[in-house]
């Protein structure tokens, strides 16, 4: 029986090659895609979810649209430094040039945090969320109906840090920095459901840059395209320093595609700093001194980087 897995994403060139690695496992059935705003704006959230459908999947992947700003918006500006708002382009796939998307495809009429209840119930204890932006959509469902978590199966989430090493800013990470609020509802409520990849585990993974350009030269359609709209994001990160392949979102798919991919991990009852002039939106560790909570989050410490060469690898002719 295949693994059941809905994709909530915010469409960044990440969420692309981590849902080509999830459509392309034999053992995973991917039953829908969930938009949220994040990387880019909520319409091109969705085109690239519907793109992602049209490229991989020929059409056969629905794509819901969710949310297009926090539970509690700001009342001016973004929270993230300028540079960072479209890190991966305006459009989410390195502003490079798409072709239009073809009139056969188009996003299902339902929001998406009442769908993603809909398919808890109607697969109850078989659906694995896989969370690789904001978390407003499940923070959603989760208020909206009470028993939303008990239906599913577990949750991944790529967010957040517990260390206080930050991406968006100095502290926090970005997904959870854009709408913790919403992080905080769905880490305080999900228990151990959830398995949690952090930023620091993401930075820790090393892969060069190197070792992922060499796969360019042999790599098929799928991945030419992937290729494509990550060049721009590689020239910033070159730019910034970074000489290592550091893809979040694809290091949750193959905690999820790889076998033994986790090498270490810890659990623990967590929150979100909400208030903090520097740590909004960082996580706390709320069992340091009190550990009277019994149902705790998975915290990935440590995954093999020769599980996710592999992982990448054995897809590169596709």
């Amino acid at each position: 029986m295949k693994r059941l897995v809905i994709v909530d994403n915010d469409g960044g060139v990440d969420d692309a090659w981590a849902i080509f690695l999830l459509l392309n496992d034999p053992e995973i059935e991917v039953v829908a895609l969930t938009c949220v705003f994040g990387n880019t704006t909520l319409e091109s959230v969705c085109s690239n979810n519907l793109r992602l459908s049209a490229l991989f999947s020929e059409n056969k992947i629905p794509v819901y649209r969710g949310s297009d700003s926090p539970l509690i918006p700001r009342l001016s500006g973004s929270p993230l430094p300028e540079g960072f708002q479209f890190f991966h382009g305006r459009n989410g796939f390195g502003d490079v040039s798409l072709p239009q998307l073809p009139d056969t495809v188009s996003i299902r009429p339902e929001a998406a945090f009442i769908k993603l209840n809909e398919l808890a119930v109607q697969y109850k204890g078989q659906i694995t969320l896989v969370c690789l932006g904001p978390l407003t959509n499940i923070a959603m469902a989760m208020r909206a109906f009470p028993d939303f978590v008990n239906q599913l199966k577990e949750v991944f989430i790529m967010g957040g840090n517990y260390t206080a090493l930050g991406n968006s800013t100095k502290r926090p990470e970005f997904n959870i920095h854009v709408d913790p609020e919403a992080a905080d509802i769905v880490f305080r409520g999900l228990g151990n459901k959830c398995t949690l990849l952090p930023w620091e585990t993401c930075r820790s993974t090393k892969i060069t840059l190197s070792w992922k350009e060499s796969l360019e030269s042999c790599s098929g359609p799928s991945m030419k395209f992937l290729h494509t709209i990550e060049a721009p994001l590689t020239s910033k990160k070159k730019a910034m320093g970074f000489d290592n392949f550091v893809s979040s979102d694809v290091l949750l798919a193959v905690l999820l595609t790889s076998r033994d991919a986790i090498v270490r991990d810890s659990r623990h009852h967590i929150g979100v700093e909400l208030a903090g002039t520097h740590t909004r939106g960082q996580l706390v560790v709320l069992d340091h001194v009190d550990d009277r909570e019994t149902s705790k989050i998975r915290i990935v410490q440590e995954v093999s980087a020769e599980k996710y060469m592999a992982a990448i690898e054995t897809l590169k002719h596709l």
